[in-house]
């Protein structure tokens, strides 16, 4: 009997993978879209979570629908729905990457700023 095929719609004849076997299998893809799209970003601040994304990503497709993420794979999609999924995570001011760092990141700035504003200050009363 020969060996079933990795991906395919759920039938007597096809195996549908799981989620980590499409995304394992296609570990060099993802990386090189992660890396694609992050070279079009001209924000730095974006920049230095490159990995943080990746990480990120990995496990949103982990998490994704089985029958939709294979649906992809099937059908030579895979490199769209990742690259829309990072645009997406980047951009988007709802997504949670952009909660969990951009946001975060950019509130601890405003803070930063507040210190040393008041810190001028008070260096300018003391004078």
């Amino acid at each position: 009997m020969s060996p079933l095929p990795l991906c395919g719609r759920q039938t007597s004849h096809f195996h549908m993978a799981t989620n980590k076997e499409i995304v394992d299998g296609n570990i060099n893809l993802l990386r090189t879209c992660v890396e694609c799209q992050f070279s079009k970003v001209k924000d730095k601040f974006t920049f230095q979570f490159i990995e943080d994304l990746y990480q990120d990503l990995y496990i949103t497709l982990i998490e994704y629908d089985n029958e939709k993420l294979n649906d992809a794979a099937d059908n030579n999609h895979l490199n769209a729905l990742i690259s829309q999924m990072i645009i997406n995570s980047i951009w988007s001011k709802t997504s949670p990457f952009y909660r969990k760092y951009k946001k975060f990141i950019m509130k601890s700035d405003d803070i930063y700023k507040q210190i040393e504003e008041e810190n001028g200050r008070d260096e300018e009363d003391s004078i």
